[in-house]
């Protein structure tokens, strides 16, 4: 979805051409692998280290990633100088076409929660009516970008077993400050 993440910048005709067409490259894309269950991919990893699996498919990080990133009010750049510039990964056309429907939804409301000052006639016309502009691409990815490395931040040190309370932690501090 960014630069980091979609290679393109142009406009996307719909929603599905958009979502099929997502590459994370960089340290995000090492992040991502890292942090969901994909076997057939871990070996090409540069990290060297096993997965810590904590999700079962790209897109259940995708969903997740940038509403941690919004709720905690953090963005990440698009570019990425890091060693791990040359790593990329991409999310199936399978798996995006199941999640559509959440996939949009997640993007229109972290498109809405962005940029508190804007004007709400505006906002919600960028949201609906023009969703897939370069720089709706651009905001979308630095959120998905930065719950990404949040995640990969709070999980890389923990040992395995670690895993579920942490994820346990960060679920109730959510409910706890919005009362989900």
């Amino acid at each position: 979805m960014t630069q980091e993440t979609v290679k393109e910048v142009v406009k996307y005709k719909d929603s599905k051409d958009f979502f099929q067409s997502i590459t994370l490259s960089g340290k995000y894309a090492t992040y991502a692998r890292w942090l969901t269950f994909l076997p057939t991919q871990q070996k090409d990893s540069p990290l060297q280290k096993p997965s810590a699996d904590i999700f079962g498919k790209l897109t259940d990080l995708y969903l997740l990633a940038p509403i941690i990133a919004v709720e905690r009010g953090i963005q990440a750049p698009t570019n990425d100088d890091s060693q791990y510039k040359d790593d990329t990964i991409t999310i199936s056309n399978t798996e995006s076409s199941k999640e559509l429907q959440n996939l949009e939804y997640v993007y229109n409301l972290t498109l809405l929660s962005h940029d508190k000052k804007q004007d709400p006639t505006t906002k919600l016309q960028n949201t609906f009516k023009t969703p897939y502009t370069e720089q709706n691409i651009k905001i979308f990815t630095s959120y998905l970008n930065a719950g990404i490395q949040y995640l990969y931040t709070e999980f890389e040190n923990l040992p395995k077993g670690q895993h579920v309370n942490k994820v346990y932690e960060l679920c109730k501090d959510f409910r706890d400050e919005y009362w989900v």
